[in-house]
């Protein structure tokens, strides 16, 4: 067969080409969508700093108060109270201007040394949720935001738990921190043009904003949401018409968070011309290969392939003496002579193995007549000592001289047959009959014996454990199933069944084996055992005569 149209080689082979320049294109515009998602992220990584150093301010800020506080904690003269501790903590007030108020409270939450607002000595803060979490947390606490009654100031209570040496609770060390978070936060880092900040507390209550909120923020829930929320990004278009891609940044310390949004027109921004180049320039490179390829396939490869396949045709009709392709590329030339020696090796070896056959067969053929041979002297020698043999033995003297009788004649239909491996089951059925029903001198007249056998291949393993089944299964009916002249029929079948199957039978309308026959005799062990070699399931039924019937799966011949 002649290809033609998309059977071609270089029409496949430029479908080929356009297959793996495909994923080529493809892969340039997946790396103009990763890069422009890559800048979208490196922009997003960017905002996520950007609010982390924000935030960072106000961490810091938590970090060194509680790193001041775990020091003032351990000295003697402020955990033990009076003038003492209200000098060092006036001393700490003067150092740092961001706490205002430094106080002393002992273990049943009553401020016993202050520097500040000396009304607030006897003050009990017990219950307060900053001096309660100070106490069964052992560690710095932060606690709510607020705004100082006298400055306006932003401020947050700072508390650090002053702990004796076995562990137990002594009291708080707390103060009055100004913070201002936004102010701070924005002269930390250089924000983008446009760009919001917001600080929530932990329940969603605005602390600072840069600007007003965006439509989101109205919602005090989904505030408190955000807050609770850390690393959380959203993008809400605000009031100007800019549409901003917001990070959150969780202040661990001081229970806060920074919400920082910056204009998302200047994250997805990606250059449109490098996208094309990326796209263009592939295709056009698959363009030009797929013209070079249809030509140089068609002068280099396909031309010298059709000359190699007439040659090829010309060594299937026997023509080994064509000439390979002279033209084309060396290894089309090379491939040329490997078919010239291939062809001329096989046509050696098919000689051979036609020799081989043919010897096979010869010597199965010889075996098999040699066999049948040797029978039928084995049968001559019974024949001359059954003169010899007591009256009541000639029986099943006979009986044997029919079974070696059977074997003769299925060696003799082998070596007579075509096909050595697989033989014919219902081609020497017939002639066995005849042969069985003489050996017994029943005539016809008195029993009719019918063989209906389809022509059903098997392996010749199995014509003789079949032959001699049928052998036995005959001699019980012509010998005991019409006694007295009894007329009657014996019908032997061989039919397919589905698939592999196949059914032998063999039935007479005598009188039946009798019990003693049916039990145990050698013809009945011979017929069971037959059956097994065959492979089958053997049924054995004495109702209106006797039938034996044997179902089994043929088998192909594997040496053909």
């Amino acid at each position: 067969m002649i290809p033609t149209g998309f059977d071609r080689f270089r029409s496949r082979l430029a479908i080929l080409l356009t297959l793996l320049l495909l994923p080529i294109v493809g892969y340039m515009a997946v790396l103009g969508w990763i890069s422009a998602s890559e800048q979208s992220a490196q922009a997003r990584d960017q905002v996520r700093y950007l609010a982390l150093v924000a935030s960072s301010y106000q961490r810091e800020l938590f970090a060194g108060t509680e790193r001041l506080f775990r020091a003032l904690s351990q000295e003697p003269e402020i955990s033990g109270g009076g003038t003492t501790c209200e000098s060092e903590l006036a001393r700490t007030v003067a150092g740092f201007p961001d706490y205002p108020q430094i106080a002393v409270a002992d273990a049943d939450g009553v401020i016993t040394c202050v520097a500040g607002k000396r009304d607030l000595l006897g003050t009990r803060i017990a219950g307060r949720p900053f001096f309660e979490q100070a106490r069964q947390r052992r560690t710095f606490v932060a606690g709510a935001y607020m705004l100082d009654a006298n400055s306006g100031v932003p401020s947050v209570i700072a508390v650090q738990p002053m702990l004796a040496q076995d562990g137990s609770f002594r009291g708080v060390l707390l103060a009055t921190v100004q913070v201002g978070l936004v102010p701070g936060m924005l002269r930390s880092v250089d924000m983008p043009v446009d760009s919001r900040l917001f600080v929530l507390d932990e329940n969603g209550a605005v602390l600072g904003s840069s600007a007003s909120l965006p439509a989101r923020f109205a919602d005090a829930p989904e505030r408190a949401r955000i807050a609770r929320t850390p690393h959380e990004q959203f993008t809400e278009k605000g009031d100007d018409g800019i549409t901003r891609l917001f990070v959150v940044s969780k202040i661990e310390s001081g229970n806060f968070s920074a919400v920082l949004g910056v204009p998302l027109h200047d994250l997805t921004a990606l250059s449109q011309r490098d996208v094309v180049a990326q796209i263009v320039g592939p295709i056009a490179i698959w363009i030009i290969a797929v013209l070079i390829v249809w030509v140089a396939t068609d002068r280099l490869i396909a031309r010298p392939l059709r000359k190699l396949t007439r040659t090829a045709r010309a060594y299937s009709y026997g023509d080994l003496e064509a000439r390979p392709v002279e033209g084309g590329t060396s290894e089309i030339r090379a491939l040329a002579q490997t078919f010239a020696e291939m062809a001329t090796r096989i046509a050696s070896r098919e000689r051979d193995l036609q020799d081989a056959i043919v010897k096979r067969d010869g010597m199965l053929r010889e075996i098999h007549h040699r066999v049948k041979n040797n029978l039928q002297i084995v049968t001559s020698l019974l024949n001359l000592q059954e003169k010899q043999i007591a009256p009541d033995s000639r029986g099943a003297f006979r009986d044997m001289q029919t079974r070696v009788r059977s074997l003769a004649l299925v060696h003799r239909y082998m070596y007579e047959s075509d096909e050595l491996g697989s033989v014919n089951l219902g081609g020497f059925l017939k002639e066995l009959a005849t042969s069985l029903q003489l050996a017994y001198g029943v005539p016809e007249k008195q029993v009719v014996v019918e063989v209906i056998a389809e022509p059903i291949w098997d392996v010749a393993d199995r014509a003789i454990p079949l032959a001699l089944l049928m052998t036995e299964a005959m001699t019980n009916a012509l010998r005991h199933g019409f006694p007295e002249g009894r007329p009657g029929r014996i019908e032997v079948r061989l039919m397919q069944l589905e698939g592999r199957r196949v059914r032998f039978c063999v039935h007479d309308d005598g009188i039946g084996l009798p019990g003693e026959l049916a039990a145990g005799t050698l013809g009945m062990t011979l017929i069971r055992a037959f059956a097994r070699q065959v492979g089958g399931a053997l049924d054995i039924t004495s109702q209106d005569g006797t039938m034996v019937t044997v179902e089994f799966d043929r088998m192909e011949d594997e040496t053909t």
